[in-house]
């Protein structure tokens, strides 16, 4: 398999929702990086789906914006739980800001 990722993976445990045509749902993300995140979800969403989401950031606010689902792990991948990655399309530079600070922080209990 080839790793087609431009930027290095954080572990973050965010709350998010996201809404497209199919599904409407509030989860949590596995890992984040200034190119998307990936949500732990039973549901998966087509590859190329459309989805607005909102992902609430360890600043106390959230970002808005839409994204492509570019990856879905339906359990082929054992290391990673089922879900979807999503690569963000429009995030403005006050947003891509934040979550470069989210990448950068590392949560307290955790070990990555």
């Amino acid at each position: 398999m080839i790793d087609r990722r431009y930027f290095e993976r954080v572990r973050r445990d965010l709350r998010i929702s996201l809404k497209s045509e199919q599904v409407s749902f509030d989860g949590v993300t596995l890992d984040i990086c200034p190119g998307g995140v990936f949500i732990i979800s039973a549901q998966v969403l087509p590859r190329g789906s459309v989805v607005d989401m909102e992902l609430w950031v360890s600043d106390g606010g959230s970002i808005r914006c839409r994204g492509e689902v570019t990856w879905v792990n339906r359990g082929q991948v054992s290391h990673y739980p089922p879900g979807f990655g999503v690569q963000f399309m429009d995030l403005s530079g006050d947003s891509l800001k934040r979550v470069l600070n989210a990448c950068m922080e590392r949560d307290a209990d955790s070990p990555w």
